[in-house]
């Protein structure tokens, strides 16, 4: 078999596997319906599988989806910059925000209310998990 990262936005919410059949969705977790977990959404497929939902939605265990899954408050550096591609905003700490636009030659600039500069990760920033990302208006 071969190996493949996945990197998708999902939403999701709080649901026990009991919660998630209550409400009529399909599932094949065979796991016991107290079990902790999220209803997730695959947004942007266009291929929804209920009625409530334009997109496909799934339960997935806690600690399953907590392995796979970075809040947008927490991300390491790496899922952060595929996040600017696609026009996210990204910050660690107030002061420091890349966006898109500013992306060029392997460099970014900073952007604050002062200035604008070229700016290079260190390697302290390039292993930190603390990464925000946002959209531009929603800061």
């Amino acid at each position: 078999m071969k190996i493949a990262l996945s990197m998708k936005q999902v939403n999701y919410e709080s649901c026990t596997l009991g919660e998630f059949k209550e409400k009529g969705y399909p599932t094949v977790s065979t796991m016991d319906d107290s079990s902790e977990g999220y209803l997730v959404v695959y947004t942007g497929t266009g291929n929804p599988n209920t009625k409530d939902y334009p997109d496909y939605v799934s339960w997935s265990p806690k600690e399953t989806f907590d392995k796979s899954y970075h809040n947008f408050d927490s991300l390491p550096f790496g899922l952060a910059i595929e996040l600017v591609k696609e026009g996210y905003m990204i910050s660690r700490g107030e002061e420091l925000l890349l966006s898109h636009k500013e992306y060029s030659d392997g460099f970014f600039k900073t952007v604050t209310e002062e200035t604008t500069l070229h700016w290079t990760p260190s390697t302290e920033d390039m292993l930190e998990s603390d990464w925000h990302a946002f959209k531009q208006d929603s800061k």
